[in-house]
């Protein structure tokens, strides 16, 4: 069943489906290229490779112009799963809405996730968005746990909710937009 809707759902010329199922990469795509790759290429170690491209100390010249130029030659992207798994970090930042409804109907509130969201991605960081109601609160349980976020801003939160006890118990560095209602070891900025 699944291949008659999956092939009913291709694109046909002349047609606007409501769901379109693009090709799936095989084989023939093209490989990433590896900071060993990049190494090869300017004939340096894999450690010099590193360091010339994160602009750091110990790198003869002529090796660090050799790894700068063989990376943007073979189009380098450098791989921030691996070194966010070096750095023991995730490159995680929760921004969790304790209370939801503040994003409707308020632009103050989507502009300061846009800003928030900016700033962070300008730092090298990605916002996780989470959204709990009270029925889904226990939810974030499955989310939240020590190290799965580098830090968490919390939005519009209840008493008693427990949200920011959670973040906080797991040790997450954590802020809260306006005073906590409760006591808790949050850092918070008040408007």
């Amino acid at each position: 069943p699944w291949g008659i809707a999956v092939s009913a759902a291709r694109h046909e010329p002349g047609r606007n489906p409501r769901c379109y199922f693009a090709p799936m990469v095989g084989a023939d795509a093209p490989k990433r290229v590896s900071l060993a790759d990049v190494a090869r290429r300017a004939g340096t170690s894999h450690s010099a490779a590193s360091r010339a491209l994160n602009g750091r100390p110990g790198v003869r010249p002529d090796h660090r112009e050799a790894v700068l130029a063989a990376a943007a030659e073979l189009g380098y992207i450098p791989n921030t799963s691996a070194r966010n798994l070096v750095m023991q970090r995730t490159g995680l930042v929760a921004l969790a809405f304790g209370e939801p409804d503040v994003l409707v109907g308020s632009t103050f509130f989507a502009d300061l996730l846009s800003n928030i969201v900016s700033r962070l991605d300008d730092s090298g960081y990605r916002t996780v968005l989470l959204l709990p109601n009270a029925d889904r609160l226990r939810s974030i349980a499955d989310v939240v746990y020590p190290r799965a976020f580098d830090g968490a801003l919390v939005v519009g939160h209840r008493s008693g909710d427990g949200l920011i006890d959670r973040f906080v118990s797991c040790g997450i560095p954590t802020v809260t937009l306006g005073r906590p209602l409760a006591d808790v070891r949050a850092s918070y900025v008040d408007v």
